[in-house]
């Protein structure tokens, strides 16, 4: 239906659409063969004419134009009659012969003889004729019979007027003159009866076809030659360029004709055809009174022959008009035939159609509807028809469909797609592209449309859901994070995102970088060599290089510059050729500057700016490694402030933090830039000296120590550093770790030396670490084979006498040393975290014997057990779950154990004081241990949840022989006033007694009392003191 049909008047069936089959097309002979043989004449013609006479180059040409049709009609022949032009090839080498004869005639001086003058010239002519007679008698014979009629009707009456004339022109001529002027006048009057002839047949010709005219043509010329050769010396050249010329023409029209193909002749006749031959009539009539046919009886006979073919002209004319009806007839009703198919054809495709299809009027009111154009609307046929489609529409397509059909009736306006929106009856949308043909008259005046429907629906909304999709990825593009740039396959950007605009300072959409911009700078992750732009990730992608996160730096060395992770990958499509390539850039430069800043944080001490351990660590490495390839002796210094803690306790941490930052300048000052100083923790430095023999090790250790001891101004008061130094010297086959091992070994014994002197590493240190680690070891051993037991040391009331309970204490019976001293193992379990495992052991057992003694001894429920605490049980999570499950274990109540800190332990108080509260708020009783020998005040006492004061040893000695001790009255009072009891360790006379007594302490402990001693010897003394129930003081020797 894109386009236009061609509407026409048949019988009584109203307008429909005709289509009219191509006329059957009568072929000619090939004309490659033809102009390769006609050129190879022409040259020979004119190689042959400028050598010798013209007439031998013209008969040249004739045999080449014979050859050529011959030749023609064998090679390319495809279907028509090939007999016609046989004979035309005939013709033309009977004209070639006569030429020759006459050529050879004229070189021998003779004159042109009979033969060649009539005999073939003159046949030459009318074998022509009948070989186009014969091309085109095939298809209708009465009508070229006709023809031939007209032709020799018209060219008999030339051929009589000039046989009349013939007559009498010679009529006072000699004999010889006669003959010369009757082969003249007979020629010329044959010549022009052809003519006549040749010209009727092509008049019957269709219109516009080439061939017939140019084979009239070149007969004609070949027909005036041979009358002119009568009266002219055939040699000369115009001549001779004539025949060529007509040869040529009769070669030519054997090529394929381009105009109207087939050779059907008009049906009706012409008025020219009509006319001359009547004219012929009066030419014959004329002559005839002319030549007084009266007294010459031959012209009576020619004229009555020449009148019957006139009658037999009417007559055949005639038939030819009867046939000529009952063709059309026959034609009429095979086409109505066919139009009757076409139409059903057309009518099936219209209903079978898969897409819409409508037959509207001009104004679009619809006549037909096929299914498919209902089913899509969702409505039957019978709803449309009568209506016009733009009903139909949604009201904002109504606009462009009348829009359609206005514009659809003009000759620009047809098959332009339209879309229009329809609403179907269940409210949904439809969208549909419709294009449509105009049916016009033969007269070109539209009459009927046809609209062709395919619904888009689907298409439109794949397109807007691919729109959305573009969208949401552009919002996507402009709003990510990363720089994403894009190009083609030939490298040109096409894509920036927002983020790399906003990176890179470009200016904003829709700008793009032209072609041959230069690219800024980039370089190497080290920012110093830089990256061509054929080397660059996206060009590198390009090639099919797969780039993921290749750090480069973008910007010229001291400008702001971009530190960009980038990642590219080459685009192409489903056969290999390449779209373009894609580069997604992630700004590192922030990430990098931390990056940075945690490198030098995680290798320097924050408070100092000096290095750590790890890069003391790998400075050490450094320097073991270089010693190996060339050797090249250092040493590790390692230095400890001594009564650092001093500083920190009396003047606060601030005071100290600025000792520490002092004495790391005055370190690093003092040395070459190659060495490295370095803050270990707390109070304790390290410094590697490079390419530094042993006595160049101990005098700058010496010297340090000098610098150290100068005085610090701090917060108005005047502080004197010192420090204990520890030095290892390389031996060749170190580590970082032997170094630093050997170095703290030195460093302890330097401290163990009297602190603030200089020790280089001996060996021989190093057995004593050699101990500790077998200790460590065993005590591991000792836990795993429960080598350990608990002893109670009793606790006595010093007023009453009475037991008031237990200190359990842990001992270790190794199986090969005997019995280990507590002073041996327990720093060693506190440092290696073995005292958690084992201080919980210790008591869950005290527990469990404190239970067992209640059962044995109901009259004991009054008696405590205590059981010692470390600083590193204190700082497990799960003590105070661990204490309550123990008491729960063995039916305790919490009263019933106390436990026992160290003075020593409250310098954590911040982180251990919470703990005590909770222990207290349950009921457990908390006692200090060891008191006077720290740095605790008497009056921090009331701020911890404390039960009991246990005075250390080192004060109850003083009471030895009786003599006083203040300090000890004090610490009674003090307690006693905040509500505490009070306890003396170390009681080991009896002359210490009295005292205790009199300052009012209220229990004491100590070999006096009672030695530490097993379960089954405390069992028994709780046994004898039940039964002195009777007694008043305890034990029996103070009595």
């Amino acid at each position: 239906m894109g386009t236009e049909g061609q509407l026409h008047t048949v019988g009584g069936y109203g307008m429909r659409p005709v289509f009219r089959p191509d006329q059957r097309r009568c072929s000619a002979p090939s004309s490659g063969p033809v102009r390769v043989l006609v050129a190879l004449g022409l040259i020979g013609w004119v190689l042959v004419s400028a050598v010798s006479d013209p007439r031998l180059g013209r008969v040249a040409v004739g045999l080449a134009a014979t050859v050529a049709i011959v030749g023609g009609v064998i090679a390319g022949l495809r279907g028509g009659p090939a007999r016609g032009w046989w004979w035309a090839s005939g013709a033309i080498a009977l004209w070639t012969v006569g030429d020759m004869i006459w050529w050879a005639d004229s070189a021998a001086d003779q004159a042109p003889g009979i033969v060649a003058t009539v005999g073939l010239f003159g046949y030459a002519g009318p074998v022509l004729v009948a070989a186009w007679v014969l091309d085109g008698a095939a298809e209708r014979p009465m009508t070229f019979i006709r023809q031939v009629l007209d032709g020799l009707i018209v060219g008999g009456s030339v051929l009589f007027a000039a046989w009349v004339l013939l007559m009498h022109l010679a009529g006072g001529r000699t004999g010889s003159e006669q003959g010369r002027w009757a082969a003249l006048l007979t020629q010329t009057a044959l010549a022009a009866a052809l003519a006549t002839t040749l010209v009727m047949i092509g008049l019957t010709y269709a219109e516009g076809a080439r061939r017939p005219w140019l084979l009239a043509a070149g007969g004609l010329g070949l027909l005036a030659l041979t009358s002119a050769v009568a009266l002219t010396n055939p040699a000369t050249w115009p001549l001779a360029a004539g025949s060529v010329a007509a040869l040529l023409l009769l070669a030519a029209a054997t090529w394929r004709d381009p105009g109207p193909q087939g050779r059907r002749p008009r049906a009706v006749l012409t008025p020219a055809q009509e006319l001359i031959p009547n004219a012929a009539v009066v030419v014959i009539l004329v002559a005839a009174v002319v030549g007084d046919i009266v007294r010459r009886p031959p012209l009576i006979v020619a004229t009555l022959v020449l009148l019957s073919m006139v009658a037999g002209r009417r007559l055949l004319i005639s038939q030819e008009k009867h046939a000529h009806a009952t063709t059309l007839d026959r034609d009429l009703t095979r086409s109505m035939a066919e139009l009757d198919d076409v139409q059903s054809l057309l009518q099936r495709a219209f209903e079978d159609s898969l897409t819409g299809g409508l037959w509207t009027s001009i104004d679009g009111r619809i006549h037909r509807a096929n299914p498919a154009y209902c089913r899509m609307l969702g409505r039957p046929e019978s709803d449309l028809v009568g209506t016009r489609l733009p009903t139909w529409v949604d009201p904002a397509s109504a606009a462009r469909a009348e829009e359609m059909f206005t514009r659809v009736g003009t000759i620009d306006g047809a098959g332009l797609p339209v879309e229009l929106r329809y609403r179907k009856p269940d409210g949904k949308p439809l969208w549909a592209q419709h294009t449509a043909a105009v049916f016009r008259t033969v007269e070109g005046a539209p009459i009927q449309m046809g609209v062709q429907v395919i619904d888009v629906t689907e298409a439109r909304m794949a397109a807007r859901r691919q729109a959305h999709q573009a969208r949401f990825l552009d919002a996507i593009l402009e709003n990510i994070g990363s720089a994403v740039v894009a190009c083609d396959a030939q490298g040109q950007v096409n894509l920036i995102n927002l983020c790399t605009r906003e990176m890179f300072n470009l200016p904003p959409a829709p700008w793009m970088p032209p072609p041959g911009i230069e690219q800024p700078p980039v370089y190497h992750a080290d920012g110093i060599t830089p990256i061509p732009p054929d080397e660059r990730p996206l060009s590198r992608s390009l090639r099919g290089e797969l780039v993921r996160d290749v750090e480069t730096v973008f910007g010229e060395p001291g400008a702001d510059r971009r530190i960009v992770l980038s990642s590219a990958h080459r685009l192409q499509d489903e056969d290999g050729a390449v779209l373009g390539a894609v580069l997604v850039m992630h700004d590192v430069t922030e990430r990098r500057r931390v990056e940075s800043a945690l490198i030098r944080q995680a290798l320097h001490d924050p408070l100092t700016d000096l290095a750590n351990r790890a890069l003391l660590g790998d400075r050490l490495d450094q320097a073991i490694a270089r010693q190996q390839r060339q050797p090249e002796p250092f040493a590790l210094l390692l230095l400890d402030l001594d009564g650092f803690k001093l500083v920190n306790d009396s003047l606060g941490h601030q005071a100290g933090d600025q000792v520490l930052i002092t004495v790391a300048t005055r370190l690093r000052t003092s040395l070459w830039a190659e060495d490295t100083v370095a803050r270990l923790g707390g109070d304790e430095f390290a410094v590697l000296l490079e390419r530094t023999c042993d006595s160049q090790a101990l005098a700058i250790a010496e010297q340090l120590l000098g610098v150290l001891r100068r005085p610090v101004q701090v917060h108005a008061h005047t502080i004197t550093p010192d420090a204990s130094v520890g030095v290892a010297l390389s031996t060749g086959d170190d580590t970082a770790e032997s170094m630093l091992r050997n170095a703290d070994l030195a460093m302890y014994a330097a401290k163990d030396a009297g602190k603030g002197v200089v020790q280089v590493y001996r060996a021989s240190m190093h057995e004593s670490v050699l101990q500790r680690l077998i200790m460590d070891a065993e005590l591991r051993l000792a836990i795993d084979e429960q080598q350990f037991s608990v002893h109670y040391q009793p606790i006595i009331s010093l007023i009453s006498g009475q037991l008031r309970g237990f200190e359990a204490l842990l001992r270790w019976q190794h199986p090969v040393r005997g019995d280990i001293p507590p002073s041996s193992f327990i720093p060693l379990a506190e440092s290696s975290g073995l005292i958690v495992p084992l201080g919980g052991w210790v008591l869950r057992e005290a527990c469990s014997q404190a239970a067992r003694w209640r059962r044995l001894f109901p009259p004991t429920r009054s008696l405590t057990m205590s059981v010692n605490l470390s600083v590193r049980q204190i700082q497990e999570p799960t003590l105070v779950a661990t204490v309550l499950e123990a008491l729960t274990d063995a039916g305790l109540e919490p009263g019933d154990l106390q436990l026992e800190i160290t003075e020593s332990t409250l310098d954590q108080r911040n982180l251990i004081l919470g703990v005590l509260h909770e222990l207290h708020d349950k009921g457990i009783k908390l006692a200090i241990d060891d008191f006077g020998t720290g740095y605790s005040s008497l009056s921090r006492l009331h701020t911890l949840p404390v039960d009991r004061v246990k005075i250390d040893r080192s004060f109850i000695e003083l009471l030895a022989g009786s003599n006083p001790a203040p300090l000890v009255a004090a610490t009674v009072a003090m307690a006693h006033s905040l509500g505490m009891q009070t306890t003396a360790e170390g009681i080991e006379s009896a002359d210490q007694l009295p005292m205790l007594r009199m300052y009012g302490c209220d229990d004491g402990q100590g070999y006096y009392l009672g030695r530490p001693m097993s379960a089954e010897a405390a069992t028994a003394l709780i046994h004898t003191q039940l039964r002195r129930e009777s007694a008043d003081s305890w034990p029996p020797a103070a009595r």
